[in-house]
């Protein structure tokens, strides 16, 4: 008798323990809903040189849209430096949503959705198709800088004899 009650015992332990061992972590609803065709723009910022700039074309925001939407959520609250990059997205309905990105150098692509708990791991490609985006302008503005630092160049010209 004793033996019956310790195998149903370790029997509904094993349950238990199976049960919880494969809970898949639910994304919160919301990021995969994001519809393309339902933004009016995108506003991207680079916190490190604190520049923005609006994405309106569609082709533009379906990127963006397509980058974020395979990412893996994970539950876990990230622990690591301000992000680089953010973004704020502003539906044809007058809602929006805020996000942060950290997608330099060689470490992993991550997200948070501004109200949501968790963060969002990326693939390279969308890493990469993101970045892409974040700084489409920056080479432009980049020479504008370089020109207008050139054009303030007050040094004497040089001297030949």
């Amino acid at each position: 008798m004793r033996k019956n009650v310790m195998f149903i015992l370790m029997t509904f332990a094993l349950l238990v323990l199976a049960g919880c061992g494969s809970a898949k972590k639910e994304a919160p609803t919301g990021l995969n809903q994001l519809d393309a065709s339902r933004i009016e723009f995108i506003t991207l910022q680079h916190h490190v040189n604190n520049q923005s700039h609006e994405i309106t074309d569609n082709k533009a925001i379906s990127r963006f849209v397509h980058a974020i939407s395979d990412a893996e959520y994970d539950q876990g609250k990230l622990d690591i430096a301000a992000p680089a990059y953010g973004a704020s997205v502003e539906m044809k309905d007058g809602a929006s949503q805020q996000f942060s990105f950290w997608i330099d150098g060689e470490t992993t692509g991550l997200f948070i959705v501004s109200g949501q708990n968790g963060h969002y791991r990326l693939s390279e490609t969308a890493k990469n198709e993101l970045r892409d985006l974040f700084q489409a302008d920056a080479g432009v503005q980049q020479s504008e800088v370089r020109t207008v630092i050139f054009k303030c160049d007050s040094s004497p010209p040089l001297r030949t004899s």
